[in-house]
């Protein structure tokens, strides 16, 4: 692996534990804190970076930007955490029930919460109760955000003199998603009342979800970023921390019996090596079962670069859901390229997105689907020429994230 890589994991793995960080190679920190940007975790290193002195410590013209930005972040958090504390006091006036999950809930465990930086709050709210919410949030000053809002997932934000907070209220775990996976997620009640945690986060009295639960959601979540957007490294610090802090609260037999059921079991392994060999997170959960696997390197750049080392342009990344399918188990992998092109250029009913919906009612539909779908491929390849970028590229990145998840069995096959 890069020297670059190595030294950038040890920096974080320092920093999350309260050691210091003491580099013995001259250190490219330009490169470095442009992998810590994309691994959301500039704010992680920042004081320990910020204590080296010597030759090996960053210029000023490196770290002076890099302190500000930290500033204008950390200030921002705090004024989140302030104004969710003020919208979970106001819930609790209405009677409402808000789980929170992620955001605090890990921020918590870090050794200052203002190192994760967060640009949200996840709320999970009953869909008997989610128009109460809505309202709520509204009579409070926020706006309805509906570019970035989905069916179970509508997006809330306030940005008013010290009132600043980005509210994502979700009324189902799994957003949008829909298909095997999601049914088999359901299946666990994740958020079922006699599981959930009444606890304190950043000093805020939240309820959220239980130790094994949480869990299980963040694999969910990481594999739901591996696929789709790239996983960035903090959600590696997320589950090391979280482990350490919670790995005698779950039951390591119950809990390698879901993963399998989900068909998570082999990229977890995969994630837990990378988090217990460069990060330091405790082994205990480490299942004997798959010690004949190895620390998979190819994994662990991919991670480093959040998906953008290899693979195409981020227009094409964001230009199909194709990869939902997979994941969800919604449809099955074929065992070539070419036979794979095939399957994604004529897709079955089920296999459609929404606009097609013609076609999943009236399947003799489907042939008029495909010559829509072409000419949706037309379009988009005039717009990939406009912007300087190949119309391949969406193809090729379904292909490269594919064959990943296809290493890790987190797809079904056809037979």
């Amino acid at each position: 692996m890069k020297q670059l890589y190595e030294q950038t994991l040890a920096l974080v793995k320092a920093s999350i534990h309260q050691e210091n960080y003491s580099p013995n190679a001259i250190i490219p920190w330009q490169d470095i804190y442009l992998i810590l940007h994309t691994g959301k975790l500039t704010g992680v290193v920042y004081q320990n970076i910020s204590e080296l002195h010597g030759p090996y410590s960053p210029d000023a013209d490196i770290l002076n930007p890099w302190k500000e930005s930290i500033f204008q972040k950390g200030f921002r958090q705090l004024l989140s955490v302030h104004e969710l504390n003020h919208v979970l006091q106001e819930v609790q006036k209405k009677g409402l029930h808000p789980i929170i999950f992620k955001g605090i809930t890990l921020a918590t465990l870090y050794p200052d919460p203002n190192m994760r930086f967060s640009s949200d709050a996840d709320i999970l709210i009953s869909q008997q109760e989610r128009p109460a919410m809505e309202a709520l949030l509204l009579e409070m000053g926020y706006s309805f955000v509906e570019s970035a809002s989905k069916q179970h997932v509508p997006v809330y934000i306030i940005n008013q003199a010290n009132r600043f907070l980005k509210i994502e209220l979700h009324d189902c775990l799994w957003e949008d998603y829909t298909g095997l996976q999601a049914d088999l997620l359901n299946q666990l009640q994740l958020s079922a009342p006699e599981t959930l945690l009444h606890t304190t986060a950043c000093n805020i009295p939240v309820t959220t979800l239980g130790y094994e639960q949480h869990l299980i959601y963040q694999l969910f979540h990481i594999a739901k970023h591996f696929a789709f957007e790239g996983l960035p490294l903090r959600y590696l610090v997320d589950l090391t921390l979280y482990i350490n802090a919670y790995h005698d609260k779950i039951n390591p037999s119950h809990f390698w019996g879901i993963m399998k059921k989900l068909k998570y079991d082999v990229f977890c392994d995969a994630i837990f090596k990378i988090c217990i060999h460069y990060l330091g997170m405790d082994p205990s959960l480490l299942s004997a079962e798959y010690k004949k696997h190895s620390l998979n390197e190819t994994l662990l750049l991919d991670i480093l670069t959040a998906g953008k080392e290899v693979g195409t342009a981020t227009e094409a990344w964001s230009s199909t859901d194709t990869l939902a399918l997979y994941l969800m188990r919604n449809t099955q992998a074929t065992s070539t390229h070419f036979s794979q092109k095939i399957h994604m250029l004529f897709p079955g009913p089920s296999e459609l997105k929404d606009k097609f919906s013609y076609a999943k009612k009236h399947k003799f539909l489907l042939p008029v689907a495909w010559i829509h779908r072409f000419f949706g491929a037309i379009s988009y390849s005039m717009y990939c020429r406009k912007q300087g970028i190949s119309s391949n590229d969406a193809y090729n990145k379904i292909d490269y994230r594919l064959g990943l998840m296809k290493d890790l069995e987190m797809v079904d096959f056809k037979k």
